[in-house]
């Protein structure tokens, strides 16, 4: 499967989290997840990806919202934004953050993630997703 998933994380504690989960559901992370620690990173990972392959390699991303040097926020809207200029498929991102409230839940939709996961993710929910999406 060429499918991959793209973690951002400014929290190595968090990416371990979802690499584990990731890992139960039976992916194998080290072959298709990569990591980021923002995003501006994350950002740079997806241009990289295009210019080496002419399409986004990612078909998830999961996208930490506050992260030094770019949020999640920003980060969402410059791939968003940047994938559109070169009428590429986009990913499925998904924000994964610990601000559920309605107007962060909001933000997120509004900058252009799909969905929202609280943390600590429930792995039920991520295999739910994964599976929607045949990542596994």
């Amino acid at each position: 499967i060429g499918r991959k998933i793209l973690l951002v994380d400014d929290q190595s504690f968090n990416i371990d989290a979802l690499r584990i989960i990731l890992t139960s559901l039976g992916i194998d992370t080290e072959r298709l997840c990569s990591i980021s620690l923002n995003g501006k990173q994350a950002l740079q990972k997806i241009k990289d990806s295009v210019a080496q392959c002419g399409r986004c390699d990612f078909e998830l991303i999961l996208m930490d919202c506050n992260m030094p040097f770019m949020d999640g926020y920003e980060a969402t809207s410059k791939i968003r934004e940047y994938l559109f200029a070169y009428n590429l498929p986009q990913p499925i991102i998904t924000a994964v953050t610990g601000h559920t409230e309605k107007a962060y839940i909001k933000r997120a939709i509004d900058c252009g993630m799909n969905q929202v996961l609280s943390k600590p993710v429930n792995p039920r929910l991520l295999g739910n997703l994964v599976k929607k999406f045949n990542l596994c």
